[in-house]
């Protein structure tokens, strides 16, 4: 039988002597080389705009005094916290970097596939006939990420902004529902409203009835692709796809990167204005409380 080796407690001084190890590694030119090298290879970032809301909202809850309700839900446990303050600090800010990400993506492809087709010569020798075709999966896998990362983005908004009620409610779709049924009454219309501002530029992620969404058919059906290259001597067009792009390329209809471009601006509209909604409308409720 192998000797059992008593194990010891560490002392206070111990577990000092380890933080400050860990500080000066932390601090250490080499560490930090390291890491910023790791970003600019793994990382990604959103802009002063994109992140304004965010930085907003943040700015609210960190507040002295902290606003009431944030004492409220971190009572117990804390989960109702976490989920509401990690859900639109974490989940939702982050899940909008992973949308910008992938329209960059897109931008770059779909650029770099128009400057082939031009220093190819082949519109040259089409004359007045159309080619179509090639193997573009990687567009394909971007466009479908791009649109599942909007509904995610959305469903973990509505998630932290339910857990404000102390609900776990997730569905973006039908989040003016559960609104109708919430208390406090007043944040709850405004939140309401703004629901009813935005939800009408996300049907392509958000099924009604018997109509399916394009993030349902990825999700749920069939490989939905981003388009269908098209070449001829006027140009390239991407036609068809999950956005349905015009494939007349004597009348081409707008380049993939732009409509979802327009998509990420609803996106981004969207949450600005749901957190600086809330956030007034906390602050204006709070108020209330205290007078």
């Amino acid at each position: 039988m192998a000797e059992t080796i008593p194990k010891t407690r560490k002392s206070d001084g111990d577990d000092s002597v380890a933080l400050e190890q860990l500080r000066a590694v932390a601090t250490d030119p080499v560490t930090r080389k390291c890491f910023k090298e790791i970003e600019a290879i793994a990382g990604f970032k959103l802009t002063a705009d994109q992140r304004a809301a965010f930085l907003r909202f943040h700015a609210y809850i960190t507040t002295d005094p902290r606003p009431k309700y944030i004492s409220e839900l971190r009572a117990g446990n804390g989960r109702r916290y976490q989920m509401h303050v990690n859900g639109i600090l974490g989940g939702t800010q982050n899940t909008l970097a992973c949308v910008y990400y992938h329209l960059a993506q897109l931008e770059k492809m779909e650029s770099s596939v128009e400057r082939i087709i031009e220093s190819s010569g082949l519109r040259d020798l089409l004359g007045n006939a159309t080619t179509a075709g090639g193997n573009t999966l990687a567009l394909d896998f971007e466009y479908q990420a791009f649109v599942l990362g909007v509904r995610r983005c959305l469903d973990y908004l509505t998630r932290g902004l339910a857990n404000y009620f102390k609900n776990d409610f997730h569905s973006f779709r039908r989040f003016s529902g559960f609104l109708g049924n919430a208390t406090p009454r007043d944040i709850a219309t405004t939140l309401q409203q703004a629901h009813a501002r935005h939800v009408g530029y996300f049907d392509f992620v958000l099924s009604q009835s018997e109509r399916r969404s394009t993030r349902d058919r990825i999700s749920h059906y069939e490989f939905v692709p981003a388009g269908i290259v098209n070449i001829s001597s006027r140009g390239f067009v991407l036609a068809g796809g999950g956005e349905n792009l015009g494939g007349h390329l004597s009348n081409p209809s707008r380049r993939l990167a732009d409509v979802l471009r327009s998509h990420a601006g609803h996106l981004q509209q969207c949450i600005d204005d749901f957190l600086d909604s809330f956030v007034a409308a906390s602050k204006a409720h709070e108020d209330k409380l205290v007078n």
